[in-house]
């Protein structure tokens, strides 16, 4: 879109690369050693909905003939008038609006802060109706929901165990066990071939104190009473001391 720089453009573009990279060479072709002028830290926050969203009334395209052809696809479903946020555009010009549901994110692009990535997914070319009943030049199981939302996280037709962030961390001969993190589980897709991500269950936190494995009460809570028989020692002195007692009462007194 119109608002995304070129670091953004070759990021994207390389990422489709990760899975035919060469050995010996790391981030698209690019030697290793080129990778050892980075200095600062950046993450890579990635948010998965699973749930169905009918992406094609997220962004609409609105010169006439695309919006032509959309109210057309789109029947009754077409967004129109109010329904659309004002046209923001393309680095070619092409106007797109976005739904009205979308504001934040409307005002996100218009900072440059957002781009969008449009006709992702697993088809080799344009694909008609009639060429896919045909089985014609379409990959196999194309509106299976399940198996979509397993090629998103994988990047590839044929899932082999590893998704596109894992490899990507892999390129980079990421060590730092602590590189890859995941709320959800399982997380195809920070999987490598030499890095496996860390999960954080949804609801937990990473405390300092035993992990959260052992309640806090347990610390200040007094210690079990003495199963040992004291006896006084020869001589006259004084009885020997539970040293557990010793400690309980230097800490009621």
């Amino acid at each position: 879109m119109r608002k995304t720089n070129r670091s953004r453009r070759m990021f994207l573009s390389r990422c489709a690369g990760l899975g035919a990279a060469a050995a010996g060479f790391g981030w698209g072709g690019f030697p290793r050693a080129a990778r050892a002028a980075v200095s600062d830290y950046k993450a890579l926050v990635c948010v998965q909905l699973l749930g169905g969203n009918d992406g094609n009334n997220v962004i609409v395209p609105v010169d006439s003939g695309r919006y032509s052809a959309y109210q057309a696809m789109r029947g009754g479903l077409t967004l129109s008038g109010s329904e659309l946020l004002d046209p923001i555009a393309d680095a070619l010009g092409n106007p797109y609006a976005l739904h009205y549901g979308l504001t934040e994110i409307h005002d996100l692009y218009e900072s440059g802060r957002v781009a969008f990535v449009l006709n992702t997914g697993m088809l080799h070319g344009p694909l008609t109706r009639a060429q896919y009943l045909a089985g014609q030049n379409s990959p196999s199981n194309l509106f299976s929901h399940s198996d979509q939302t397993v090629q998103i996280q994988t990047g590839t037709p044929v899932p082999d165990g590893r998704g596109w962030g894992g490899r990507l961390l892999d390129l980079f001969a990421v060590g730092d066990s602590l590189a890859a993190v995941s709320v959800s589980s399982p997380s195809l897709l920070l999987q490598g071939a030499n890095i496996a991500p860390n999960i954080v269950p949804p609801g937990s936190d990473l405390g300092i104190w035993g992990m959260g494995l052992w309640p806090q009460s347990a610390a200040a809570a007094p210690p079990p009473p003495s199963t040992t028989t004291e006896q006084a020692p020869a001589g006259g002195q004084d009885e020997v001391q539970d040293p557990r007692r010793q400690l309980q009462a230097l800490e009621d007194g």
